[in-house]
């Protein structure tokens, strides 16, 4: 009786035993399996992310432009006075004293003075990149100035321009420095 009660013992523990690889093998696979759904979720949950961002810029992109002047522009919180003030700012290099006033009800005065004056040809470029992107309606005058040297440019020189986006340089220079 003692051999078979140690041969019932004997066969109990290698069920335990066996039970317990089986056990533990299927908790490896099902940790394994769990692992691969987080990390597919994971992989989908960044897609998606992506996705949004990417329509959130697009719309960002379509609704206040791609590049600061846009932005500038198109900022509603900006009045055009300030506008105007950072637009010039944007587009002006180096040290530059821009002014921009209100001398007729709605109509803006801009007056910029500057350590050197450039040529008409550079200028040109600035005001193309300006009024590229704010209406030239609001402008009554633009004045840039180096001590007693001036270049003016009023109203009819702006309107002279109908379409500032694709107006060549040499066309703005023509209707406005000269």
């Amino acid at each position: 009786m003692n051999t078979r009660l140690v041969v019932v013992i004997i066969l109990i523990v290698l069920a335990h035993l066996t039970m317990a690889i089986l056990f533990l093998s299927c908790n490896n696979k099902a940790r394994e399996e769990h692992r691969n759904k987080v990390s597919d979720m994971r992989s989908q949950f960044d897609r998606e992310m992506e996705t949004r961002a990417n329509q959130h810029k697009e719309i960002l992109s379509s609704k206040y432009g791609v590049d600061k002047l846009d932005r500038i522009a198109l900022d509603p919180r900006l009045n055009i006075r300030l506008s105007l003030q950072k637009m010039f700012e944007s587009v002006l290099p180096g040290h530059w004293k821009i002014k921009v006033t209100v001398d007729r009800f709605t109509e803006f005065r801009v007056f910029i003075e500057a350590n050197i004056l450039k040529q008409p040809e550079e200028l040109s470029g600035y005001l193309k990149q300006v009024f590229s992107r704010i209406s030239t309606d609001y402008v009554y005058e633009v004045v840039f100035s180096k001590g007693k040297d001036a270049y003016i440019i009023d109203k009819k020189d702006l309107e002279k321009i109908d379409d500032w986006e694709e107006a060549s340089i040499q066309k703005i220079e023509r209707h406005c420095f000269r």
